[in-house]
């Protein structure tokens, strides 16, 4: 392989390493937001229509 097939490799691939962590840090920032465990009755209540929940 040529240097510049060797380096455009090696951006593919942490682009996709990039990606990845973006991915990790969106689902676990959306793991902060949820909902306390276990709910009560009143809290399923509440939130019985909430597309959110």
């Amino acid at each position: 392989m040529s240097p510049k097939e060797l380096l455009s490799a090696e951006k593919a691939y942490l682009a996709q390493l990039l990606e990845a962590i973006q991915r990790c840090v969106y689902f676990l920032n959306a793991t902060s937001h949820k909902l306390p465990f276990p709910l009560q009755g009143s809290e399923l209540e509440t939130h019985k229509k909430d597309v959110t929940t």
